[in-house]
């Protein structure tokens, strides 16, 4: 899929969170900023059909909303932010909090709780 994108998207969506809050892009739902103005900004230059292929992507992965296809206003969604803020916080050390803070720890909470119980089981037998 790389091969299909001058930028990693997921690159472009962390540029694109930056800026959206840079700009109180976040402010309101009814805050929205020009697709191709964006990339403009961002000083990424991609030609029309590419710029088509990331807002496809960018709807597919759920990181975006766009009000048409034809040089369309753009807007990061929650999970774009999210998605961006994890991708973020997984470039810092194994021990910052701030990569830390992205993990699912209900998941890693069940894995313990299970580890827990068979330690328990086999302290049980052993003893």
């Amino acid at each position: 899929m790389k091969a299909n994108f001058p930028h990693p998207p997921q690159h472009v969506l962390e540029m694109l969170y930056h800026r959206h809050l840079g700009y109180g892009l976040g402010q309101s739902k009814d805050t929205f900023w020009g697709f191709r103005t964006a990339f403009d900004a961002l000083e990424l230059s991609v030609s029309d059909e590419e710029l088509d292929r990331y807002r496809s992507h960018f709807i597919e992965m759920g990181w975006g909303q766009f009000d048409g296809k034809k040089d369309p206003n753009f807007a990061i969604t929650s999970l774009g932010e999210e998605a961006a803020r994890q991708s973020i916080a997984r470039r810092k050390p194994i021990f910052s909090a701030r990569r830390l803070r992205t993990y699912d720890w209900p998941i890693y909470g069940s894995a313990a709780a299970i580890i827990a119980a068979l330690f328990s089981i086999a302290a049980f037998y052993q003893g």
